[in-house]
């Protein structure tokens, strides 16, 4: 009996101790509010809270994707880290309970960051940084998200001085749409704009704010009688100051440019003095032809301008997805037509070519130079009137009309001068037509005006068979496109870019460098040397051979070089690669970009990313601040890296730091590097410690001897050392000259 006692009494306490483990094990939710003096009340789901020493800020981290925080009875919801940049989570809240830093991303439903003197709508699926320092709030939406303009911060929160949107696929409530890329909210003045520096696509437009902030106003007060009919347009401008009078939109401006995106095409300029928007009871031929445009029955087609014209107007706006675009209607002192790939055709004839459009018509002479003049400065497309065509010098253009990314005419202010006729679509009529662009003002963006013919540009450097240039690195381009599956905005760029690296390695066979070490065929000094018109190396060429044709042989391949064909191909495969590494986006390479590329194509692949990383070293003081960022690996950097994996010695992941610090000599020239736990632990402690994102390429500080210049008899040039910065500069300015 005892015994059974005994039994029945330790199955008693197993059952009461494994209750106990059960119900510990599934207390997730813990109470911090009294725990920490709070002001407020705080709990959270999945995270852990601790004040941080000498400070009345209390950190709470979050370590799986279902966290979740209520503070104050507001809760944010599926808290985790970042995917893009890999920082942990945590919101920091000071001790009233108004949060001030926070990093992390955040689910499917929407939430509330309250800042103490102002609330702000965290959008579904964004990643959001806010730090009360610098009263910058960052939200970033890689995968689209909607925002509610109703909950932006507005003047009364002073806590927050800009916030802008990065990503894809934004859409905010009152309209506005960003298919890509950054737009800046001022709460101080409730105003959007596209920062300077940056390319986005808002409603249709593609903006380059190369120069300036360009400001966005929606909901613009035209008057409704106007035939603009109001409220129904964007208008930007590069000055937050609101005109007292728009008669339409403002494209373009002083140090930016707005392009129409593909979906609408327009034409149909005029001077100011021309009329262009029309009111109630204006009469004549132009308001017959908008009247049969917009699809009114015949029998209503009287040329008056009244309410039902004007009620026609608008609906076809809307039907053809102008309700804030625009297509029809004036642009600043400028009007246009629209312009459709289904109504755009080019027909070659023996003679001539003519382009139609709508009811319009331009006839190109067979020597490609004509210039057709419209009375008054004025081409009026809607009634399709032609005037005579006349040769004419060149003028400065005021727009022009660019057809698959190429400028096709010229827009002036004593006519329009046409160019680029030998292009295959005034020989084929059946050649795609994938973009009709206009371009505004006289002013060419780099970023964004990819227009001048290549070949134009080789002839007027006087480079030998420029013709022969111009095509080899287009339908090469095109071959690295498929090859390498990039962005269709990366195409000119590419094609630029080469030229740009032709030019300044050998100037397309035409330097007395390059020809000096040409001459060297047999020479052990040649062949330690890279190769063909883009000096590509061995092991650049190798590399393409094992990627691309894993059965040529080596020395084929060496002797393809000394082709144009050749060269273009297997650089360009090199320049692709690069692109891939330092230009994720769909968009055509920016400045910095095009620098960070041509110092990799100079110094190696990952020598830009190392930089960096050496960089990140240097300024948490772990690297002498004056040792050179060469992107290679030595002494000092082993020494750092180090250093700081025993300063984490505790660590979880220490074991894993200590076996990658032992194989960093092949991680170092390995994409596996972004990866390791190595570069993932530098980007965490730079981010904690300096509160910002580290940049993820610069350009290296290499100085070398160029083995060619030793070849040359021109003193000037003779054992010239070569910085990589200078090369990265020099490309960057040659680059430029392409895009003019």
């Amino acid at each position: 009996m005892g015994t059974k006692s005994f039994l029945f009494l330790f199955i008693s306490l197993l059952s009461i101790l494994f209750c106990s483990v059960l119900i510990i094990s599934e207390e997730t939710s813990l109470d911090y509010g009294q725990d920490l003096n709070l002001n407020f009340n705080l709990d959270s789901v999945g995270a852990r809270c601790d004040k941080l020493s000498n400070s009345n800020t209390v950190s709470c981290n979050f370590n799986n994707p279902n966290s979740s925080i209520i503070f104050d009875d507001k809760e944010i919801s599926c808290v985790k880290s970042s995917r893009e940049t890999r920082n942990p989570a945590y919101i920091n809240f000071n001790s009233d309970g108004g949060v001030v830093k926070a990093d992390f991303s955040s689910c499917g439903e929407p939430s509330i960051l309250d800042f103490g003197e102002g609330e702000f709508f965290v959008p579904p699926n964004a990643h959001v940084f806010f730090d009360s320092s610098t009263k910058l709030l960052k939200v970033s939406c890689s995968n689209g998200c909607e925002v509610d303009n109703s909950l932006l911060p507005n003047d009364n929160s002073v806590i927050l001085s800009a916030v802008t949107y990065s990503g894809n696929k934004m859409k905010f409530s009152d309209g506005f749409f960003v298919e890509k890329g950054d737009i800046h909210f001022d709460p101080e003045n409730n105003l959007f704009s596209v920062p300077k520096g940056s390319i986005s696509e808002v409603n249709e437009f593609s903006i380059s704010a190369s120069k300036t902030d360009v400001f966005v106003f929606e909901e613009v007060d035209i008057p409704e009688e106007n035939f603009l009919s109001g409220k129904n347009y964007i208008t930007f401008l590069n000055n937050k100051d609101f005109p007292e009078h728009l008669d339409g939109i403002l494209v373009g401006g002083n140090g930016f440019e707005v392009n129409f995106l593909p979906k609408n095409y327009l034409i149909d300029f005029s001077q100011a003095e021309n009329q262009r928007s029309f009111q109630i009871g204006d009469s004549g031929d132009s308001v017959k032809a908008i009247q049969g445009i917009v699809g009114m029955p015949e029998n209503s087609i009287d040329g008056v301008y009244d309410s039902v014209t004007a009620e026609y107007v608008k609906t076809w706006q809307e039907m053809n997805g102008l309700s804030r675009s625009s297509g029809l209607g004036s642009f600043g002192s400028k009007s246009f037509d629209l312009i459709t790939k289904d109504n755009f055709k080019i027909i070659p004839l023996n003679d001539r070519t003519e382009i139609f459009f709508n009811e319009g018509k331009i006839e190109i002479n067979s020597e490609g130079d004509s210039i057709i003049h419209w009375g008054n400065n004025y081409l009026n497309v809607l009634n399709g009137e032609i005037s005579k065509s006349i040769k004419s010098g060149n003028d400065n253009s005021l727009f022009s009309l660019l057809l698959n990314g190429k400028n096709l005419i010229d827009f002036s202010s004593r006519g329009i001068q046409t160019k680029n006729f030998e292009s295959e679509y005034f020989s084929n009529p059946n050649s795609p037509i994938n973009s009709v662009v206009l371009k505004l003002g006289d002013e060419c963006d780099k970023i964004m005006c990819n227009n001048l013919d290549i070949e134009q540009t080789l002839r007027a450097k006087g480079v030998p068979n420029p013709e022969k240039w111009a095509e080899v690195l287009h339908n090469s381009a095109l071959e690295r496109q498929k090859e390498f599956d990039l962005p269709s905005g990366k195409l000119e760029s590419l094609e630029a870019l080469t030229a740009a690296i032709i030019d300044r390695e050998s100037h397309f066979g035409d330097s007395e460098l390059f020809k000096i070490e040409n001459s060297l065929q047999s020479s052990s000094l040649r062949r330690s040397s890279s190769l063909g018109y883009m000096q590509v190396s061995d092991s650049v060429l190798e590399d393409n051979i094992l990627n691309f044709e894993p059965n040529t042989d080596l020395e084929l391949k060496r002797k393809q070089l000394s082709t144009i064909e050749g060269s273009v191909q297997e650089g360009q495969r090199y320049l692709s690669k690069l692109i891939q590494v330092y230009s994720p986006s769909d968009s055509s390479l920016n400045s910095n970009e095009v620098e960070i590329i041509s110092a990799a194509y100079n110094s190696g692949i990952y020598t830009p990313r190392n930089a960096a990383l050496q960089k990140q070293l240097q300024e948490l003081g772990l690297i002498d601040k004056n040792i050179r960022l060469t992107g290679n690996l030595g002494s000092q950097t082993i020494n750092a890296l180090n250093n700081l994996i025993e300063s984490y010695s505790d660590d979880e992941n220490y074991g894993n730091y200590k076996s990658e610090l032992l194989s960093i000599n092949s991680l170092w020239g390995e994409e596996e590097l972004d990866n390791s736990n190595i570069a993932l632990l530098i980007r965490e402690v730079y981010y904690s410690n300096l509160g910002r994102e580290p940049e993820y390429a610069i350009v290296p500080e290499i100085l070398t001897k160029d083995i060619r210049s030793f070849l040359t008899t021109n003193p000037k040039l003779f054992g010239k050392s070569r910085s990589t910065k200078d090369y990265a500069a020099a490309t960057l300015k040659k680059y430029n000259s392409f895009l003019k």
